[in-house]
C-alpha cells in the first residue's frame, strides 16, 4: 500500500490562531474566577462587619441595662432591696449619733450586727431603697452596755465603757508610779536624799503590773447599774474595809499598840501622820484600819546604787608608845562600788525577801588604814577612859548650878558601897579636908585628875600606884555631907568637868 504523503490542511498559521484563541479563553475563564472570589472574599467581609456591628449593639444594649443591687437581711428575713448600701450604714450611724447625744452618760449600743447585705448584679433589677430604709428602722432597737471590771474572778463594777474603766485602772497604778516617771525611765536621788557614805541611786522602772486577774468584760446594763469612777477607785484600793479606831491607853506607845493589835507598825504611822518622835496622849484616838486592796499594783524597778565600801584597819604594835596612844601610819580611804539590783516593790512598798543582787563593779579598791598601837605600859598612867566609881549606881545629884552656886560633881550612891578607881593613876592625897572630908584625888598623869569624898574610910596612900577599877576607899558621909554618898569630880588640866561626858 502507498501512502501518500502531503501538508495538513491546518497546520501553519491557522493552528497558531487556534492555539492562541484557546489561551484566551483560558486566561478569561480564570479572570472569570478571580473576580467571582474577590466578590465572595467582600461579601463575607461586609457579612462579618454587620455581624459584629449587631453583637457590639446588643451587648451595648444589654449592658446598658444591666444595673446592680443590695438585698438587705435582718438574720435571715429579707426586708427590702437598695441600689447603695451605704444608705443603710448612714441610717444607723445617724441613729446612733442621735443616741449617744440623747444618752451623754451611758454607752447605747444598736443591734446592727443583726444586719447583713447580698449584692446581686442582672438585667434591669429592681430595687426599693426608701420602703428597705423604712424596714431597717423598724427594726433597729437599742440597749445600753457597760463595761464589767472583773478582779481574779469577782464582779467589782460596772463601768460606762472601756475608756472610763482603763482611766479607773491608769489611776490606781499611777499612784505608787510618779508622774515624771514612765516604764524605762531612770530617777536619781538628789543630793539631800545621799547618806553620809555618799551612796547614790539611779532608779529605773522595768515594769507596772497589777497583781491580780484583771478582765474587762462589755455586758447589757441598765443605768442605775453603772458605778461612778470614784467610789471605784476607792473600793479597788481600800476593798472596802470598816474604819477601826484605837484609844491610847496608859503605857502605851506605837509598837505596843501594833503588837497588841497584831498589825504592822507603819499602818499606824501612816495612817495617823505619826514619826518617831511624836508622842502618844493618853485618850487620843488612833486610825488602825489596815486597808486590804482589791486590786494591788507591783513595780519592777532596776536599781544601780554606787556606795563607799569601808575600809579596813590594820594595828601594828609598837612597845615604844604609851598603852592607849594610836598613831596613823597609812591613812585609810574608802573604795566604791557599784551594785544592781532588782527591787519589786507591792503598792509603794518593797518586798525585801524578792529583791536580787544581779550583778557588783568595784569602781576602786579601798586603802586600808595602818595604825601603830602602844603597849608600852607607864606606872600610873591613864588610859583616857573612866569608868563608874560605884557598881550599879543610883545619881543623886548632876553637875550643873544648885542653890546659886555650880555643883561641879556628880553625886551618887550605891548598894555596893565600895569606892573604885575610875582610871589607872597615881594617888596625890589621901585624907580629910574641909567640906569634902575623907577625899582621895588621883593623878592619871595624862592631863586628867578625879577626887572622890565624904569617904567613910580610905583605903591607899599617897605615891600609890593604882589600877582601873581597884577599890580605894568606902563611900561615908564625911564632911559637909546631908548623907552616905559618893561626891566625884573629874578635873581636865585643872577645871573642872562634867563626869557624865567622860563616863563608859
Amino acid at each position: 500500500m502507498k501512502l501518500k504523503l502531503g501538508r495538513n490542511k491546518e497546520s501553519g498559521p491557522e493552528l497558531d490562531r487556534k492555539s492562541n484563541h484557546r489561551i484566551q479563553d483560558v486566561v478569561s475563564i480564570a479572570k472569570n474566577e478571580v473576580n467571582n472570589l474577590h466578590f465572595w472574599l467582600i461579601a463575607i467581609v461586609v457579612a462579618a462587619l454587620l455581624i459584629s456591628i449587631s453583637i457590639a449593639s446588643i451587648y451595648f444594649y444589654i449592658h446598658k441595662n444591666t444595673n446592680q443591687i443590695y438585698h438587705v437581711y435582718f438574720g435571715e428575713e429579707k426586708v427590702g432591696t437598695v441600689v447603695d448600701q451605704q444608705k443603710i450604714k448612714d441610717l444607723i450611724a445617724d441613729t446612733q449619733d442621735k443616741l449617744n447625744q440623747q444618752n451623754p452618760d451611758f454607752e447605747v449600743k444598736l443591734n446592727d450586727e443583726q444586719f447583713s447585705f447580698k449584692r446581686e448584679s442582672g438585667y434591669k433589677l429592681e430595687s426599693n431603697d426608701e420602703e428597705a430604709l423604712a424596714q431597717v428602722s423598724r427594726r433597729l432597737e437599742s440597749h445600753i452596755v457597760g463595761i464589767e471590771l472583773v478582779v481574779n474572778g469577782e464582779i467589782i463594777a460596772i463601768v460606762k465603757d472601756e475608756e472610763t474603766a482603763q482611766q479607773i485602772l491608769d489611776k490606781i497604778k499611777n499612784k505608787y508610779v510618779p508622774e515624771e516617771r514612765v516604764e524605762g525611765e531612770a530617777a536619781i536621788l538628789s543630793d539631800d536624799a545621799k547618806s553620809a557614805d555618799e551612796t547614790k541611786q539611779e532608779s529605773t522602772l522595768k515594769e507596772v503590773n497589777f497583781n491580780e486577774e484583771v478582765e474587762l468584760k462589755q455586758v447589757e446594763t441598765q443605768p442605775e447599774e453603772i458605778a461612778k469612777p470614784e467610789s471605784v477607785v476607792t473600793s479597788l484600793e481600800t476593798g472596802d474595809v470598816v474604819l477601826d479606831k484605837y484609844i491610847v491607853e496608859e503605857g502605851d506607845c506605837i509598837t505596843c499598840i501594833a503588837q497588841k493589835l497584831d498589825i504592822p507598825s507603819y499602818v499606824i504611822y501612816e495612817n495617823n501622820q505619826l514619826s518617831e518622835d511624836s508622842i502618844l496622849n493618853i485618850g487620843d484616838e488612833l486610825n488602825v484600819t489596815v486597808l486590804k486592796p482589791t486590786l494591788s499594783v507591783e513595780t519592777i524597778e532596776e536599781v544601780v546604787e554606787e556606795r563607799d565600801i569601808h575600809f579596813d584597819t590594820e594595828y601594828i604594835v609598837d612597845d615604844t608608845l604609851k598603852l592607849g596612844k594610836n598613831e596613823v601610819i597609812t591613812p585609810g580611804k574608802p573604795g566604791r562600788i557599784e551594785v544592781v539590783y532588782e527591787v519589786v516593790k507591792l503598792d509603794g512598798r518593797v518586798q525585801e525577801e524578792r529583791k536580787k543582787v544581779i550583778s557588783e563593779t568595784i569602781l576602786l579598791e579601798p586603802v586600808t588604814k595602818v595604825v601603830k598601837k602602844g603597849s608600852k605600859v607607864v606606872p600610873g598612867e591613864g588610859t583616857g577612859n573612866f569608868r563608874w566609881p560605884l557598881v550599879s549606881p543610883s545619881i543623886t545629884s548632876y553637875y550643873g548650878y544648885r542653890w546659886g552656886s555650880l555643883h561641879a560633881a556628880l553625886d551618887m550612891v550605891s548598894g555596893n558601897r565600895k569606892i573604885l578607881a575610875s582610871d589607872t593613876g597615881k594617888v596625890i592625897y589621901a585624907g580629910y579636908s574641909g567640906s569634902y572630908g575623907n577625899n582621895i584625888i588621883i593623878d592619871h598623869q595624862n592631863g586628867y585628875k578625879t577626887l572622890y569624898a565624904h569617904l567613910q574610910s580610905i583605903h591607899v596612900s599617897v605615891g600609890m600606884n593604882v589600877e582601873r577599877g581597884e577599890q580605894i576607899g568606902v563611900m561615908g558621909s564625911t564632911g559637909n555631907s546631908t548623907g552616905p554618898h559618893l561626891h566625884f569630880e573629874i578635873i581636865k588640866n585643872g577645871v573642872q568637868q562634867n563626869p557624865l561626858v567622860y563616863l563608859n
